[in-house]
C-alpha cells in the first residue's frame, strides 16, 4: 500500500511543472524600451554624422520635408534622460561662430577668397582634366572598345558591356537630366509609392530598393512601358552612377537578369 501510494503521490505531481508561466512584457514597455534605444543611438552620434544622416532621410522621404517647412514637426528635441546625453553639442550662444562652417558642395566651387593663388578659376577646368562639354578621346580604355563615354567598366557578363552612347559623346550620367530622373531620392520614392499603389505591396527604404527604383526609372524613361518578359540592359557606365548613389553595405550586386523563357 505504501508504494502505491508513492506511486500515486509522484503521479499527483507530474504536469504541474517547476515554475509559473514567465509574465510577457507589455506593449508599453516594449516601446520604451525601442523609444531609448533610439535616443541613445542618435545622441551618441557625431554632429556631423546627425547632419549628413538627416540630409539622407529627407531626400528619401519628401513629405517628412514638407512637414518639416510647413511646420508640423516641431523644432524643439525630444526631452530625453539627461544621463544619456553625451555628444550632444553645446547651445549656440556657447559655440564658437566657426565651429560649423557651410562647406560647398561637390559641384560647386570654393568661394574666391578661399581659392590657392595657383587654383584656376571655377569657369576653367584644370590642365590637366578634360572639359565635360568636350567628347572623351577615340579609346579612353584601350581594353573596353565598345565604351566611348569613357565611363564604363568591364561588366561581370558581355550582355552588360553596354555603353550609354554609339559613338564619341559626353557620358549620359554627368547630364543633369539624368542626375535628376535617375538618381534623386525624392523622384524616386514617389516612383516607389506609385508602384506600391498599384501592386498593393509595401518595401523597406533601403539602397537596395532605391538601386532598384532607379533602373526602373532609367528603362522607362528611354525605352518606355514594357511589356512582360521584356527586360533591356542598363549601359555600364549608368549601373555605375546608380550604385556610387546608393552602394551596398557588402559590396554584392545583383547584376541583369534575362527574362525567363
Amino acid at each position: 500500500m505504501a508504494q502505491t501510494k508513492r506511486k500515486s503521490g509522484r503521479g499527483r505531481s507530474r504536469g504541474r511543472g517547476r515554475g509559473g508561466l514567465v509574465p510577457e512584457e507589455s506593449a508599453e514597455a516594449r516601446q520604451a524600451a525601442q523609444e531609448n534605444q533610439l535616443q541613445d543611438l542618435v545622441l551618441n552620434l557625431p554632429h556631423d554624422v546627425l547632419q549628413q544622416l538627416a540630409l539622407e532621410l529627407l531626400r528619401r522621404h519628401p513629405d517628412v520635408y514638407m512637414d518639416l517647412v510647413n511646420g508640423e514637426i516641431p523644432n524643439q528635441p525630444p526631452q530625453a534622460d539627461p544621463g544619456r546625453l553625451t555628444n550632444q553639442p553645446p547651445p549656440a550662444d556657447q559655440q564658437p561662430l566657426n565651429q560649423y562652417p557651410v562647406q560647398p558642395l561637390p559641384d560647386q566651387p570654393p568661394p574666391v577668397d578661399q581659392q590657392s593663388p595657383n587654383q584656376p578659376p571655377p569657369d576653367q577646368p584644370p590642365p590637366d582634366q578634360p572639359s565635360l562639354d568636350q567628347p572623351p578621346p577615340d579609346h579612353p580604355n584601350e581594353d573596353l572598345a565598345w565604351c566611348y563615354c569613357g565611363a564604363c567598366r568591364s561588366m561581370p557578363t558581355q550582355t552588360e558591356n553596354k555603353c550609354c552612347c554609339k559613338r564619341r559623346m559626353q557620358c549620359m550620367t554627368t547630364m543633369p537630366l539624368f542626375q535628376h530622373i535617375v538618381l534623386d531620392a525624392n523622384v524616386l520614392e514617389i516612383q516607389m509609392r506609385y508602384r506600391e499603389d498599384i501592386l498593393a505591396m509595401a518595401h523597406h527604404r533601403n539602397n537596395e530598393n532605391f538601386r532598384h527604383a532607379a533602373y526602373r526609372q532609367f528603362v522607362l524613361w528611354h525605352h518606355g512601358k514594357l511589356g512582360k518578359g521584356d527586360r533591356r540592359v542598363v549601359p555600364s557606365c549608368c549601373v555605375l552612377a546608380i550604385r556610387a548613389r546608393y552602394p551596398s553595405a557588402n559590396g554584392f550586386y545583383v547584376g541583369f537578369r534575362p527574362a525567363r523563357l
